[in-house]
């Protein structure tokens, strides 16, 4: 198992692992998107790889998608205007799944709620109840 020198302090990376090689790697995050302050997650949308900054700007949720994993290009897809939330619990609010246009995302463990990438609008799922499909919600 070889890895890649990148353990120069200051260095942001992402670790991978390639399961058909089993070999470990690293990739770059998208140019000046790591701030020390700032609160990032990765997650899967749509099946592409994600990183979710809450912090960069005030209020707003940048989702930057990962367009070519062999050119490591990052892609800002989505700034999301999270006014709807107060800045204490916008650090909290993560992305799940994204599907027919709306980005569904967990806001504190307290509520669903989705993004609707047309109309720019976020909306709460008050009306889930139990057993009911998540994807028949979404519509």
């Amino acid at each position: 198992m070889i890895w890649d020198e990148y353990n120069q302090p200051g260095d942001e990376a992402i670790v991978s692992f390639d399961l058909e090689k089993e070999e470990f790697g690293t990739l770059s995050p998208p140019e000046g998107c790591f701030d020390p302050n700032g609160a990032w997650s990765l997650v899967e949308l749509g099946g592409r790889l994600c990183l979710v900054d809450n912090m960069a700007r005030p209020l707003t949720m940048d989702i930057w998608v990962l367009k070519d994993f062999e050119n490591q290009r990052w892609v800002r897809e989505y700034s999301i205007n999270m006014n709807a939330y107060t800045n204490n619990v916008l650090k909290f609010v993560v992305p799940l799944d994204y599907r027919d246009g709306k980005v569904l995302m967990d806001a504190k463990q307290e509520s669903l709620d989705y993004y609707d990438v047309k109309k720019k609008q976020i909306r709460r799922m008050d009306h889930l109840i139990a057993g009911e499909d998540l994807a028949s919600a979404l519509h």
